[in-house]
């Protein structure tokens, strides 16, 4: 987009040159048709009696400063010769990842994000647990926050029941790390509906029992998916 506005400017300021070299082209005319209308009065630019211009220009037809229409013209062909030269950059789906659209009934495209044919659900590009950046099935996940024992390894996948997903299993379990405010995401399968007797929350080293909590559909959490299951990527510019 930076460049398509860089190339706008560019050509409207080649469109104004050009209207202003037009416009100055026929004020010279018009002074020098005066000069040759003997009727002309001093300081007029055509020889009209009350000092208005009347050129019509070389060809007798209308000057720029008479057809708006004519500068409109020519704003239309820069903007579709900008829109020609930098078309708008476009998604490039992968062998795995494919890309996800909005699509409007009149046929208009933005990008939503990535289906991963793998795994068969929606992924966004973040940090995965290994701090690589990848793409990531969050959108469908739930947290994975409290545990069901008491050493609290045994995670627990909580839902309020209270959403609109209500009844709903969530497609994973989501745990983020964050350490000095950067931020890496662990991605869980989830394996059932489960009534845990307790819960607890903490890590193995200080692992502390909660309350009841009302309110929540617990689901029981798998084995960690590792970081390599996810599609990684780099970040690169553009020469």
């Amino acid at each position: 987009m930076a460049l398509k506005r860089e190339l706008a400017r560019t050509l409207f300021a080649a469109v104004g040159i050009v209207i202003a070299c037009s416009a100055s082209g026929h004020k010279e005319t018009g002074v020098r048709s005066g000069a040759r209308n003997p009727a002309g009065a001093a300081g007029t630019t055509n020889g009209a009696p009350d000092g208005s211009s009347t050129d019509r220009g070389l060809d007798g037809g209308s000057g720029p400063d008479e057809d708006p229409s004519t500068i409109q013209t020519m704003l239309d062909s820069a903007a579709d010769m900008m829109g020609e030269m930098v078309p708008e950059a476009k998604a490039q789906s992968g062998s795995r990842l494919k890309a996800r659209w909005y699509v409007g009934d009149d046929g208009s495209r933005q990008f939503l994000d990535w289906q991963d044919t793998e795994l068969n659900t929606a992924c966004s590009f973040t940090t995965g647990a290994d701090g690589t950046l990848r793409c990531m099935p969050i959108g469908g996940a739930a947290g994975a926050y409290y545990f069901s024992n008491a050493t609290c390894s045994t995670r627990l996948i909580s839902v309020p029941q209270a959403q609109c997903t209500q009844g709903s299993q969530p497609e994973f379990g989501i745990y983020t790390e964050t350490t000095c405010g950067a931020s890496k995401y662990h991605i869980f399968p989830v394996t059932g509906v489960v009534q845990p007797a307790n819960i607890y929350t903490g890590s193995p080293a200080a692992c502390t029992p909660l309350a009841a909590l009302a309110g929540y559909t617990f689901y029981s959490a798998g084995v960690e998916l590792p970081a390599s299951r996810f599609v990684a990527a780099n970040v690169t510019v553009d020469n």
